[in-house]
């Protein structure tokens, strides 16, 4: 639905991490969707090749989470999300494929909710 890009549509000219460090992140409908076209498309193909091209991360480099309708992520963000998977692990705030919460109940609040993942690359 969305992904972050500069102005001139580049997703490379990030590095809140680093100048050694690449971000990706997009929005997605639901958690099918992006599982659906990480893991079951030819995008399998590239992440199998990940460790011939990146450095192997010890720490959570990849987290989700939910966001409503209407609303987009920032890098800020990202990088308190990651942080927080990083400190105390998968929650309804930040979490991954593995360990995954659907989309908070919006009948409470009339929202709507969007999926976003952020990941970084060294």
């Amino acid at each position: 639905m969305w992904r972050l890009q500069d102005k001139q549509g580049s997703a490379t000219n990030f590095h809140p991490f680093g100048e050694d460090v690449l971000v990706n992140m997009s929005v997605w409908v639901d958690i099918e969707s992006l599982y659906n076209t990480v893991y079951r498309s030819a995008h399998i193909e590239i992440m199998a090749k990940r460790k011939q091209w990146f450095e192997i991360l010890r720490e959570a480099y990849s987290v989700l989470w939910w966001i409503p309708v209407g609303t987009f992520p920032t890098m800020g963000k990202a990088q308190e999300k990651l942080e927080l998977l990083r400190m105390k692990g998968s929650s309804l705030e930040a979490f991954t494929f593995k360990d995954a919460f659907t989309e908070p109940d919006h009948s409470a609040v009339g929202d709507s909710w969007r999926l976003v993942i952020s990941m970084i690359v060294a």
